[in-house]
């Protein structure tokens, strides 16, 4: 965090035009500022080392050194300070999702995205390492949702990780409507009903999707020929085979 308590995010991108409009909408933010700009991974490095951001979102296609490969030089090499990162890509496809993330990216993010979302994932981000949270299922949350085939960028993904992560780190009884729907709502400034309409929805997608994860999931709870699932059910089903994964 900077002198003044903002969250400083350091950006990594080639496109000139993608560059400015994300620097320009993340110095609007209150409590966001921008402490740098790279157009490859080599530039992105060298920021890295002076500017000690909190936050690095990085392209993943970039001229001279990859995204890729900038994960695998910030695996090798000791920084001053790790940020959490945000990888963004206009790419879709899955194992470029699984890649990043297992070369040490905290998230992905699909192009286009909604600028709300990329927001409040760099608060959560930020959030954890401020309270200590770091033993949150952050990142085998994102990969299993990731494998459900269901875009990072369609409405109601990020609240799918967020419930995920809820139910997994909740103990004892965990209420769907108070603890899960409440707790998201109150923390992206929306309304429970809300929350689970958009949960409805990207579930279906992921029916839709009919990924190996999706029968996995579904074999868990002996209903491997259901077309669809109550929001609860599903969760509490994808939950299981997260802490199964975690044993």
């Amino acid at each position: 965090m900077g002198e003044n308590g903002k969250i400083r995010v350091l950006i990594a991108e080639d496109d000139p035009i993608q560059r400015k409009l994300l620097h320009d909408a993340l110095e609007m933010e209150r409590d966001i500022v921008c402490c740098g700009q790279a157009r490859d991974g080599v530039e992105a490095l060298e920021a890295l080392r002076r500017e000690e951001p909190d936050v690095l979102l990085m392209d993943v296609v970039m001229p001279n050194m990859d995204g890729v490969d900038l994960l695998y030089e910030l695996r090798e090499q000791s920084l001053p300070k790790r940020p959490r990162i945000i990888a963004l890509s206009a790419f879709g496809q899955e194992h470029i999702a699984q890649t990043v993330l297992s070369q040490g990216a905290d998230w992905f993010l699909l192009k286009p995205y909604r600028l709300d979302l990329l927001f409040h994932r760099i608060r959560t981000l930020v959030e954890q390492d401020r309270h200590d949270c770091g033993t949150l299922p952050a990142r085998p949350v994102s990969r299993a949702v990731m494998k459900l085939g269901i875009p990072t960028n369609a409405f109601g993904y990020s609240y799918l990780e967020q419930a995920l992560t809820i139910l997994i780190s909740h103990e004892g009884t965990c209420l769907m409507g108070k603890d899960v729907y409440g707790a998201i709502a109150v923390s992206n400034r929306t309304t429970a009903q809300c929350v689970e309409k958009a949960l409805r929805k990207v579930i279906r997608q992921a029916f839709g999707a009919d990924s190996e994860a999706l029968h996995h999931i579904l074999q868990l709870g002996g209903v491997e020929q259901a077309k669809h699932l109550s929001n609860g059910r599903f969760l509490t089903l994808m939950a299981q085979s997260l802490r199964q994964e975690r044993q």
